[in-house]
């Protein structure tokens, strides 16, 4: 059995099955990221983006505590993709 980085989730609606969705708690996290906020570099914190199910590039001077989701691994300079991400929730 392979071990995955996230809890696999069930959601249903109305009753009705919809999607399993993983859940990153901690850990290297594969994370779905835009640009909306600029190109991301290794070390920037990441929070959530407008759009849905991506994280940006966090602006510091807004942030507040608990708004973080956590510290990207690698640089980032395209539109939309997939960066490993260290999650550490507190």
């Amino acid at each position: 059995m392979k071990k995955l980085p996230f809890l696999l989730c069930i959601f249903f609606a109305n009753n009705v099955f919809c999607q399993n969705v993983g859940i990153g708690v901690i850990g290297v996290i594969p994370t779905k990221v835009c640009n909306e906020n600029g190109n991301i570099k290794r070390g920037d914190i990441l929070v959530t983006s407008n759009k849905p199910g991506y994280a940006m590039k966090a602006d510091l001077d807004k942030l507040k505590a608990g708004q973080a989701i956590g510290k990207a691994l690698e640089n980032f300079d395209e539109t939309t993709g997939v960066i490993r991400v260290l999650v550490n929730v507190k």
